[in-house]
């Protein structure tokens, strides 16, 4: 095991939280074995402080906080926000000096896994939050627009990390994200930790947080109703998880949402095949196919309900989860709800049709 800085990097749903979760569940088992954490506990909000301090080019901060650790062989960093900001202007060039000033050789960590099962978790994540309620098909032209030029954030990762191919100051680690393979563990492997470490992993945590179709239309729906309502989402509480809770307990989560059909499936294999197989080539010597898991699913769009009495359970849903977010609407507002539920319904019919 070498002297290294490594730096966890993500990116966004690709199992890092399960990846953070480990690495604070099994702190006691690495610090035993040479392996430091950063900042304890280990979480993404923890270590995210990290990336802005290397925006800012902070280095007393990087050194201050890593001091402690200077006998441990490997100093372990893990936050999405890495994986966002490390290709900014002058940011590999600054955590190399600060792993050099650390008197070890800089690791970055980075996960692949496969745009199309990417995109499908990235659009479920940000509709769950409230972030948006665009159609899936507009959500994925919008992706191709912006990956049809480089930028930091996108997902041709021959185009996003070629510049760095050629350097020898430092260790580029992939990892492809593969259904079979524990992350943690690959991850430990490619950092050579010890065989016979007692780590202590939930494997169940490895499951995704989506709520179903169902969850994913609700949400949809609960978004449009604050724009129509003028109520800003911002002042809805733990909204991330009130409607998956919700689907939790309507068993909505055995129905996974998955917005492609095989012509839009094709689609995103045609876009990135070439950046798909050069990134691949160069970096696993194979072809991506071979490295990282491509498999199209069946389409599982719910388009709302479809009788009455399931309409009057959608609604009383939305309702349910509006008070449990902290809307405690009125009876007066419970009717603007229900009229504007009831727009939002027939609105999204028409556009499945």
């Amino acid at each position: 095991m070498e002297r290294q800085l490594v730096i966890h990097t993500g990116p966004h749903k690709t199992a890092t939280t399960y990846i953070q979760d480990a690495l604070r569940d099994n702190t006691a088992v690495l610090e035993n074995n040479q392996i430091g954490m950063g900042m304890k506990p280990v979480s993404h909000s923890q270590h995210r402080i990290f990336s802005k301090k290397m925006n800012d080019k902070r280095d007393k901060y990087w050194l201050k906080k890593l001091k402690r650790l200077s006998n441990f062989q490997q100093i372990i960093l893990s936050s999405e926000s890495f994986s966002n900001n490390i290709l900014g202007p002058g940011n590999i060039d600054f955590l190399q000096k600060i792993a050099l000033k650390l008197g070890r050789e800089l690791n970055l960590i980075y996960f692949v896994r496969d745009q199309a099962d990417l995109i499908n978790s990235q659009y479920c994540h940000g509709i769950r939050r409230f972030y948006r309620s665009n159609d899936f098909n507009d959500f994925l032209q919008e992706i191709f627009k912006r990956d049809s030029n480089y930028i930091e954030r996108g997902y041709n990762l021959d185009a996003k990390f070629s510049a760095l191919f050629q350097r020898s100051d430092l260790a580029l680690t992939f990892i492809p994200l593969v259904r079979s393979h524990d992350p943690f563990l690959s991850m430990a492997k490619h950092l050579k930790w010890p065989n016979n470490l007692a780590l202590n992993l939930d494997s169940s945590a490895l499951t995704n947080s989506q709520p179903g179709s169902k969850g994913i239309w609700l949400s949809r729906v609960a978004y449009d109703v604050c724009q129509e309502l003028e109520r800003p989402v911002e002042t809805l509480n733990n909204r991330g998880n009130v409607i998956r809770k919700i689907a939790l307990s309507n068993q909505w989560t055995k129905k996974r949402f998955y917005g492609f059909n095989d012509s839009s499936y094709n689609q995103v294999r045609e876009f990135y095949s070439e950046s798909n197989n050069n990134f691949s080539q160069a970096i696993w010597g194979q072809n991506w196919e071979d490295m990282v898991s491509c498999k199209q699913k069946q389409q599982e769009i719910y388009q709302g309900p479809s009788t009455d009495i399931e309409h009057k359970t959608m609604l009383k849903h939305l309702l349910k989860a509006f008070k449990k977010m902290g809307w405690k609407h009125t009876s007066e507002q419970r009717n603007d709800i229900k009229k504007a539920f009831d727009m939002r319904v027939s609105a999204l019919r028409e556009d499945s049709i």
